[in-house]
This record gives C-alpha cells, sequence and structure tokens, in this order.
C-alpha cells in the first residue's frame, strides 16, 4: 500500500508523462501493436503474406460455412487467432535460428525473455480459437436442431390435412 506522499508524487509524474509530442513520435507510437502483430486490432498481414492468409481464411470458411452475423463473427476471430498463432510459431523458430543446441537457448537469458511472452501469446491467442470454436459449432447444432424439428403451427396444419384426406378417403369407401 503506498503512502498519501507516494500517491501525491506519483501524480504529480503521471501529469509530466503526456506520451509522445512530435508527429514522428506519435507516428511510432500508432505503430506499437503492429510490430509484431499478436496484438493488433486487426491482422497484420504483410503483402508477401496475403495469398496464405487468403488460402487459410477460404479453407476455414469453407469447413465452418458460417450462416448468420453472430457465426461470422465467431468464424472472423477464429480465422485470426489461427493467423496469430501460425505468426507465434514462426517467431518462435527465428528466434531460435543461430543458436546451436537446446542447451544454448535454455541458456541464453534474453532469448528465455522473449520466448516466455511468445509462448503467453500462444496461450491467449490458443484459448480464443478454442472458445470461438466451440461457441460457433454449438450455435451451428442448435440452428441445426432448430430446423429440423417442425413447427407446432406445420405440424398442426400437417395433422388436420392428414385428417381430411382420411375423412374423405373413408366417406368415398363408404358410398
Amino acid at each position: 500500500m503506498s503512502t498519501p506522499a507516494q500517491q501525491i508524487a506519483n501524480q504529480a509524474n503521471a501529469q509530466k508523462s503526456t506520451g509522445p509530442s512530435t508527429p514522428e513520435g506519435k507516428a511510432r507510437s500508432a505503430m506499437n501493436s503492429q510490430i509484431h502483430g499478436l496484438c493488433a486490432k486487426h491482422n497484420v498481414i504483410g503483402p508477401e503474406e496475403q495469398s496464405d492468409f487468403d488460402r487459410m481464411a477460404t479453407n476455414y470458411v469453407l469447413e465452418l460455412m458460417p450462416n448468420s452475423a453472430v457465426e461470422h463473427t465467431l468464424y472472423t476471430e477464429i480465422v485470426g487467432a489461427a493467423w496469430r498463432l501460425a505468426r507465434v510459431n514462426r517467431m518462435e523458430t527465428e528466434a531460435c535460428a543461430g543458436q546451436g543446441t537446446y542447451t544454448e537457448i535454455l541458456d541464453d537469458e534474453v532469448l528465455q525473455k522473449k520466448l516466455d511472452r511468445l509462448a503467453r501469446h500462444h496461450t491467449r491467442l490458443e484459448r480464443t480459437f478454442h472458445r470461438c470454436l466451440k461457441e460457433l459449432k454449438t450455435l451451428q447444432a442448435q440452428r441445426r436442431k432448430e430446423e429440423t424439428m417442425p413447427s407446432p403451427e406445420r405440424t398442426t396444419a400437417d395433422l388436420d390435412a392428414q385428417l381430411r384426406r382420411l375423412n374423405e378417403s373413408a366417406l368415398s369407401a363408404i358410398s
């Protein structure tokens, strides 16, 4: 717990910290989330990666077949998480390139910190992927169930029509 004097000092220091003030600093700060693309609002796709991303998105849409707006939102989240997971894997491979042995990788503290951060991103993205996939599959199963269940109005109308046909055939058999 901080003392009242520390809180006042923290507030005074916070007033001095206003962020970047030059156009160059603001531009650099705006790109912070896109350095590795793992926390960016939108998928970071380099020009050389666009065809790979498009192929992956097409494969997912063919397999998942989103039907409603909510299903499409979940599909988009799944594709984004899958793309970022692949990026994490590429980043891990790049980070470890140049290391001779696993022992060298384990002994490199700077590399270990990077790998730990990537592992946290991997875990978060994997959870997002599986949560959205589970939600999407649940929604689709519910929709299929509703589509196969006859509606009560339809059932009543079908029964009435069937009873009329039976009555007509019974009357025609009597006459």
